[in-house]
């Protein structure tokens, strides 16, 4: 028997695993879920090469998993070979998840989940070469930007900045700026273990962005005994190159809530100025100190971060707050006050699920 028309379809490019505790996944979760409680809703996810688990919340009863060569704007139509399953997505509302999948609203009744301006991450290019592709990209962006402004119904951003960008593109009574939401029944303060003074969470993959090996001579430079753990995924070789004795490169971990328990402050040391550093409202929900850049910092207006530009003004700030452990505290107590306030993941969900009910035309 066919299933009912959903009457909204989420469009994923990552998999919503319930075991999966990073924050990406669990925003996303849990809007799905609370869509899924009103409205008959269908999860679409675009496999790569590897293939994806199709996995959604327990409410969803229809998930899919489509190639991601096939994604497509008319992918969602009668004329793909997918079309059995698909062909009355066009009475239906598309959610985008993931900016990769925004082409898709093109032509939909659509609320798109683009947050941040993409386009600016991609940073300085290394070689002319890079500059090229890094000009189509930004430009197939910036068009995309422009196309979606003229057929989505709310293009949600996670800032004012962020706002105030896609502005530029389009019509500004079609955005609405949801903030970047922190389940805080997972990220919640512990007692802090001592293990380590310093902790670096995120990008290490990647030196555009990062200057993770900067600040690192800088610290040891200044005090060598400082114990540092730089977590995330697939380090690069020169990040790999700086574990010592006081210095833990982890590589891929399950959870990262031990090492923001373990440490006595974070650092966040990006240079690219766009969006929220989702690490650091993670360690502030734990009632973490941080220290970040000015690019970090600045699109959250809260006295509580200690901001330093330079590779040797973060090392310098670091070890100030290493030192001063009432302003460290206070600080961080300062963070958490601030998330909670205005981060809470169940406000946010609450917004969004809002957001989508009036562009179905009202509660039903």
């Amino acid at each position: 028997m066919e299933a009912p028309t959903p009457e909204v379809v989420f469009v994923s490019a990552v998999p919503l695993d319930a075991d999966r505790p990073d924050g990406f996944v669990r925003r996303h979760r849990a809007l799905v879920d609370a869509v899924a409680q009103r409205h008959r809703t269908r999860v679409v996810f675009l496999a790569d090469d590897r293939g994806i688990a199709a996995t959604a919340p327990p409410a969803v009863a229809d998930v899919l998993v489509v190639p991601a060569a096939r994604a497509r704007t008319d992918l969602l139509t009668p004329r793909q070979s997918s079309g059995a399953r698909l062909r009355d997505v066009r009475s239906s509302l598309l959610v985008p998840l993931t900016p990769n999948c925004a082409h898709l609203a093109l032509g939909h009744r659509s609320v798109v989940l683009l947050e941040e301006g993409w386009e600016r991450a991609l940073g300085d290019p290394p070689t002319l070469r890079d500059r090229l592709v890094y000009v189509a990209e930004r430009f197939r962006y910036r068009h995309l930007y422009r196309r979606l402004g003229r057929s989505a119904n709310t293009v949600v951003a996670i800032t004012e900045r962020e706002r105030d960008h896609f502005a530029r593109y389009m019509p500004l009574e079609r955005i609405a700026v949801v903030p970047y939401g922190v389940d805080l029944d997972y990220f919640r303060p512990r007692p802090p273990s001592g293990e380590f003074d310093v902790v670096v969470v995120g990008a290490v993959s990647q030196r555009r962005g990062q200057r993770i090996e900067e600040f690192v001579a800088a610290i040891q430079s200044r005090r060598p005994s400082t114990r540092i753990a730089l977590v995330g995924h697939d380090p690069r070789e020169s990040v790999r190159r700086l574990a010592s004795p006081t210095v833990t490169v982890t590589g891929h971990v399950e959870d990262v809530r031990p090492y923001y328990a373990a440490s006595k402050l974070v650092v966040v040391p990006t240079i690219i100025d766009v969006g929220v550093k989702t690490t650091l409202l993670q360690a502030w929900a734990m009632e973490r100190a941080v220290v970040a850049t000015p690019a970090a910092a600045g699109a959250v207006p809260n006295g509580s971060v200690l901001s330093a530009a330079s590779a040797g003004s973060l090392a310098d700030a670091a070890l100030f707050l290493l030192d001063a452990d009432q302003e460290r505290k206070q600080r961080a107590a300062g963070g958490l006050d601030y998330v909670r306030r205005g981060h809470d993941l169940k406000v946010t969900t609450t917004a969004l699920v809002t957001i989508i009910e009036q562009a179905l035309g009202g509660d039903q």
